[in-house]
């Protein structure tokens, strides 16, 4: 839901130059955390490495008002990158932990659909 106001905002600061970074910095750091989130993720184990990212992305959303220059805005993209790049790789182990083999695939597939309908369809109902 903060996508779209995010140019705005960043711009208000007087970072229109860096609005093309608000999702490259984002996306960057959450793809380059996946491996890293695997391996903690087999270490650790599932569940802490969840509520890890759960958490920092909750704290992270809460920060955004708070934040008055564009380098704090940037960092805050870049952890925030990091820590959504934790929670599905947790949570796709996890499924593939908990579900039997030969239902596995069948679990994946539910997982992505009901995380693209949460995305897509719980939006329109917060903000509605």
């Amino acid at each position: 839901m903060m996508i779209p106001e995010l140019p705005a905002y960043l711009t208000k600061m007087g970072g229109q130059e860096y609005v093309g970074l608000i999702i490259a910095l984002f996306t960057l750091t959450a793809g380059v955390s996946r491996p890293f989130s695997g391996k903690i993720t087999d270490k650790v184990g599932r569940v802490p490495v969840m509520a890890f990212g759960s958490i920092v992305c909750f704290v992270c959303g809460l920060l955004y008002p708070y934040l008055l220059t564009v380098w704090g805005f940037l960092t805050l993209r870049l952890i925030h990158g990091f820590s959504t790049g934790t929670k599905p790789t947790a949570t796709s182990a996890y499924v593939a932990d908990v579900v039997p083999a030969n239902r596995r695939g069948e679990a994946m597939g539910m997982l992505g659909l009901f995380t693209a309908m949460g995305m897509s369809l719980g939006q329109p109902l917060v903000a509605g």
